[in-house]
């Protein structure tokens, strides 16, 4: 069984096998592209596309950490202070495989580790920030824990001076009543007031964080030291209970006033890093949308190489096609011709001759060609003119045979009217007649010889 792919072949003409063969070139540029943007688009899938998608995740962890610390700070529950850590941790991890992603482009590696740097430096703030807090919580606890103590020095104070004031009131002495327990009595609620004050301002700052609210606190911590200095001046250091007193409101003062401070300062420090966190967060934005125009420009890279290729494997092909069909008309041209040239020939056109366009070997082929057409034409002349003579030899031999013919007929027919007609009178009439037109002679004469 005959293979129709070569059955196919055989039945093209050059020309066609020509236009074929630079089109399959066309189609292997067209496959090389095709690797080309494989291979442009590997860098994406392998490296760009799994960077983003990590990028996305430590991005959302991160606004995850900065929830759980707000979080924290407005209610004090420890779960957010354990989410947290639980997302740092994480963020670590994360941190450590994203650096697998750096490549070798100095401007991509440059983004990756900025951005890196600012979640790192974002994740320190807010875990300062969690640990700031804490310590201010640890010191309201420990504010708390004087509440009892100080109401219970309040509720001592109280009696005291209500005892100086019945005892000055029953001896009548009215003037060290109004100087001193009246005073003593008004200084130490005055103390009472301040200490509540101070209390309740850390309390509002803590919620709150208003500047106001600092400076209320200031003002009250001048009235608390100037309300144990005047005690200190009022209270007479020989009484033992005076002296009792005013040495439990100095020590209550000595207590509480670092310890407010402390707590105003740590909880200022806490609003001072939730600030900074909140600053990184925008750079972490900022951060972010760097690294998402460095992504986008290298797959903007990657998909231009992709189209460039496209474009340059068409223009490759298309120029291919008309290399390919010029090429065919200039090889093939002078090939068709010659084969032109032999139809002509073959239909006894013997003076048909291919014109010679080139020196190469189709060249040669058409003067060799035309040698062979040549030399053909003057054999066939040659045996035309043999054939032309041997005909008329063969003509006139057959003419003189025929006429040769005809004059024995006439001889015959001569003879037969000489044996048939017995007068003279019409026997050398016929005769003459006869041999007149048989041998085509003008003119026929009989001599009779006389017997004389």
């Amino acid at each position: 069984m005959a293979n129709p792919i070569l059955n196919f072949q055989n039945r093209l003409g050059l020309r066609q096998k020509a236009v074929i063969t630079f089109a399959l070139l066309g189609l292997l540029v067209g496959i090389a592209s095709n690797v080309i943007i494989q291979s442009a688009l590997q860098p994406i899938l392998q490296d760009t596309l799994p960077t983003v998608k990590e990028g996305e995740q430590i991005l959302k962890m991160t606004q995850q950490l900065q929830s759980e610390s707000a979080s924290y700070i407005a209610t004090g529950n420890q779960i957010h202070r354990t989410r947290f850590l639980n997302t740092e941790a994480y963020i670590n991890i994360k941190l450590k495989g994203y650096s697998e992603f750096l490549g070798d482009d100095p401007g991509e590696t440059e983004v990756l580790e900025s951005f890196t740097a600012t979640i790192e430096e974002i994740s320190a703030a807010n875990k300062n920030a969690i640990t700031s807090h804490s310590r201010t919580l640890e010191l309201l606890e420990e504010l708390d824990s004087l509440e009892e103590p100080i109401s219970t020095l309040f509720y001592t104070m109280q009696e005291i001076t209500n005892e100086e004031v019945r005892r000055n009131i029953q001896e009548e002495n009215f003037e060290e009543l109004e100087k001193g327990a009246l005073r003593t009595k008004d200084l130490l609620s005055t103390f009472s007031l301040a200490i509540q004050a101070l209390q309740r301002e850390v309390n509002e700052y803590i919620v709150l964080s208003e500047e106001e609210t600092l400076e209320d606190f200031e003002e009250t911590l001048e009235i608390l030291d100037k309300t144990i200095t005047e005690l200190s001046l009022t209270f007479d250091e020989d009484e033992t209970k005076e002296a009792s007193i005013l040495q439990q409101v100095t020590r209550i003062k000595e207590q509480i006033r670092p310890l407010t401070i402390e707590v105003i300062n740590s909880h200022t420090e806490t609003l001072s890093l939730v600030r900074k966190s909140n600053s990184i967060a925008e750079k972490v934005d900022a951060e972010n949308a760097n690294l998402q125009r460095v992504v986008d420009e290298e797959i903007e890279n990657s998909l231009r190489l992709s189209r460039n290729s496209i474009f340059i494997s068409f223009v490759v092909g298309l120029l291919l096609a008309i290399i390919g069909y010029a090429v065919a008309n200039t090889l093939v041209a002078s090939i068709l011709e010659l084969s032109y040239t032999s139809k002509e020939i073959a239909r006894g056109d013997l003076g048909a001759r291919a014109e010679v366009k080139s020196q190469d070997e189709i060249g040669t082929l058409a003067l060799a060609f035309n040698e062979m057409a040549k030399r053909v034409q003057n054999m066939l002349g040659g045996l035309e003119e043999q054939v032309a003579e041997r005909t008329a030899e063969l003509e006139q031999i057959s003419a003189k045979a025929q006429k040769r013919a005809a004059q024995l007929e006439t001889i015959a027919n001569v003879a037969s009217s000489v044996a048939s007609l017995q007068g003279m009178d019409q026997l050398l009439p016929y005769i003459t007649q006869t041999v007149s037109e048989r041998f085509e002679f003008y003119h026929v004469g009989i001599f009779l010889l006389s017997e004389d």
